[in-house]
């Protein structure tokens, strides 16, 4: 390979590590062809890409970037999961896969330009999705406005009940 195209290649992956929202170093040794060609196709439907790429010109594209902290991890063969948007489903598609194919390692990760582990992606991949928990928060937001409704409701049917039973006394008595 010549120096120019290692010189654009660095600029580029450089440009796609700054970019990134959530980055994943995976180790795919044993993977074969048909594999790798699933978790991609999953991955793309995560809105994700991932790329095998030389450690050498990985590490040098990571120089400047969030992905710095991750250099010591671009040994042996890795694979780089990116995404651009801040959803987490690629974590959960990447750790679904590794599950089923023990062949494929998550080393470590960046998420949102922080360093993280294996475990904290773990963790994070278990999270409900942010459509989930937007709802969850909204329901426990209502949930007071509900209690308070339905409490002066009872007041408000009770009097009308209480009403109801003097009128209809009157009506017995006159």
């Amino acid at each position: 390979m010549k120096k120019a195209e290692k010189a654009e290649i660095i600029s580029e992956v450089r440009e796609r590590f700054t970019k990134a929202k959530v980055a994943v170093l995976t180790d795919y040794r044993g993977l074969d062809v048909e594999k790798m060609t699933e978790l991609r196709v999953k991955l793309r439907g995560a809105k994700a890409d991932y790329k095998v790429m030389k450690n050498t010109l990985a590490s040098k594209a990571a120089e400047g970037t969030p992905m710095e902290g991750l250099k010591e991890h671009f040994s042996g063969p890795v694979g780089v999961a990116i995404s651009y948007d801040d959803s987490l489903s690629m974590l959960k598609v990447l750790t679904e896969f590794a599950k089923k194919e023990d062949k494929l390692k998550i080393k470590a990760g960046l998420v949102e330009n922080k360093i993280a582990d294996l475990n904290e992606l773990k963790m994070l991949a278990a999270l409900p999705s942010k459509d989930v928990l937007i709802a969850k928060f909204m329901g426990s937001l209502k949930s007071p406005i509900y209690g308070l409704a339905g409490s002066l409701n009872g007041i408000i049917m009770k009097f009308a009940y209480a009403l109801n039973a003097v009128k209809e006394q009157k009506a017995k008595a006159g």
